[in-house]
């Protein structure tokens, strides 16, 4: 049997999120399939909370992986080609930072010219 065409039952998915969100100390903003592999992305703050969490998370047998903002960008931008190439319709990447009197302010993201201007590893 093809383990990369089967789905996590949702019991098993839901305890994953729940002990992987314990272990993190904040909760996943997105998860998927990849291959055979349940893949969770978390967001933090500081290094210090990220290398707190990766500790904690690494105790209890996840893999994780780092990546800053500038190369989750890219990242991102490269699936949103994909997603073009094959017939999606994509607009720009918004983002959500800080404005000047502290207030949550949304910001547009040109992916595509990002992904042009930036080169990271895969």
């Amino acid at each position: 049997m093809d383990v990369k065409s089967r789905r996590l039952p949702r019991k098993i998915q839901q305890e994953l999120l729940g002990q992987a969100t314990r272990q993190a100390g904040v909760v996943p903003f997105d998860w998927q399939m990849s291959g055979a592999e349940f893949v969770m992305y978390f967001g933090v703050d500081t290094v210090e909370s990220a290398l707190a969490a990766q500790k904690r998370l690494q105790q209890a047998n996840f893999t994780v992986f780092f990546w800053t903002e500038e190369e989750g960008i890219y990242l991102a931008a490269k699936v949103l080609e994909r997603l073009e190439r094959e017939g999606v319709e994509v607009g720009p990447m918004i983002r959500v930072i800080e404005g000047l009197d502290g207030s949550p302010e949304l910001e547009t993201i040109e992916w595509r010219d990002f992904a042009k201007k930036h080169k990271y590893r895969n």
